[in-house]
């Protein structure tokens, strides 16, 4: 359900800037809007997230695959000699 203030019920359907904070959304215009803009922030937000989890895993394999490669070294060194 969308909140509209006098001015929209006594049949002025131009769109208002009205703060969203306040709970109230002048027109259906005004509600897809701000949906809309909501979703778009959300989806924004979700890739950033998705991309920290991705720099993080990389490098722990990347931290991962030099430590095993030095662990070999080492082996490798001790049972040469």
């Amino acid at each position: 359900m969308v909140a509209v203030n006098s001015d929209a019920l006594a049949g002025d359907t131009r769109t208002r800037r009205t703060p969203y904070f306040d709970g109230l959304i002048v027109s259906e215009f005004d509600a897809y809007i701000f949906q809309y803009l909501h979703r778009k922030i959300m989806e924004a937000l979700e890739f950033i997230w998705a991309q920290q989890i991705h720099i993080r895993e990389t490098a722990f394999q990347r931290w991962h695959i030099g430590y095993r490669s030095l662990g070999a070294q080492f082996l490798s060194s001790v049972t040469a000699t």
